[in-house]
């Protein structure tokens, strides 16, 4: 029977077949184990392997925190059946015990968690007023890691503008899970009425292959527009329209009177039989 305890960083290996008793990891004068790959990331939910490997015999070599396996030999393969939140902490690293000492390399492991919901909300659910300043809200929801987020925000298929992490705000435990939300402030325009808003959660964990936004609701707005343009322009049309019938009265009445003294001046002077 043999036991494996992580103390202080001291790796203590015990067997009681026969009475071995072994202490390991106070130095490593040999070459680190390779962990192929590197680092994981990972969905949170499926499965994870990895392999360890060293170039010398060992006595025994194994992984070691959240998950315990041993052997002796010189490779060892890791098998997660389903990534959890606890493979987090404490963490997991691949140990290599021989003559060289314990030699220990960590394993990164970065869990991502797509969104359960991706909603959005506006500040006044009444017909919006041109002009008026107001809120959209974007929540996203049970999504991790929040430092990987970004929401891009769109009014029909053009995107307007992304948020990050400094215009967060999180609710829950960062080091899991969380619930996001941030806010875009518009002004209502003419452009805005009867289109459409929505946001979408975007996770960026240099993937292989690239993870699919998360759209939310689409929101169509209703923008009352301001008349006293429309009506301004109209008045200053009709003046406008007056001053130019009395510019062509004036010159037409002149015109008149001009013709009028000439054809008298014409009589007098026996222009006309």
């Amino acid at each position: 029977m043999e036991w494996i305890i992580t103390l202080h960083g001291i790796l203590l290996w015990i067997s009681l077949g026969p009475f071995h008793f072994h202490v390991s990891g106070l130095y490593c004068d040999g070459e680190k184990p390779v962990i192929v790959p590197p680092a994981l990331v990972v969905k949170y939910g499926d499965p994870a392997t990895a392999t360890c490997r060293v170039p010398y015999d060992t006595d025994m070599m194994g992984w070691e925190g959240s998950v315990i396996e041993s052997e002796s030999g010189r490779q060892i393969d890791l098998s997660v059946d389903r990534v959890t939140w606890s493979l987090l902490d404490p963490g997991i690293s691949c140990f290599a015990d021989s003559r060289h000492g314990t030699c220990v390399t960590p394993l990164p492991i970065t869990i991502y968690k797509m969104p359960e919901h991706v909603a959005l909300f506006i500040s006044d659910a009444g017909p919006l007023v041109e002009g008026q300043q107001y809120s959209l809200q974007c929540e996203v929801q049970s999504v991790a890691p929040v430092n990987r987020l970004t929401v891009i925000w769109f009014r029909g298929d053009d995107e307007l503008q992304r948020s990050g992490r400094p215009q967060f705000t999180v609710e829950g435990d960062q080091s899991q899970n969380v619930t996001v939300s941030t806010i875009l402030s518009i002004t209502a325009s003419r452009e805005d009425h009867r289109a459409f808003y929505s946001c979408a959660a975007h996770l960026d964990m240099n993937t292989a292959e690239p993870i699919p936004d998360t759209r939310s609701n689409s929101v169509r707005l209703e923008v009352l527009c301001n008349q006293s343009g429309i009506i301004i322009g109209v008045v200053v049309g009709v003046v406008l329209l007056l001053v130019i019938v009395g510019a062509v009265y004036i010159t037409l009445k002149k015109g008149a009177q001009v013709f009028y003294r000439t054809m008298q001046a014409f009589k007098r002077g026996g222009g006309f039989f």
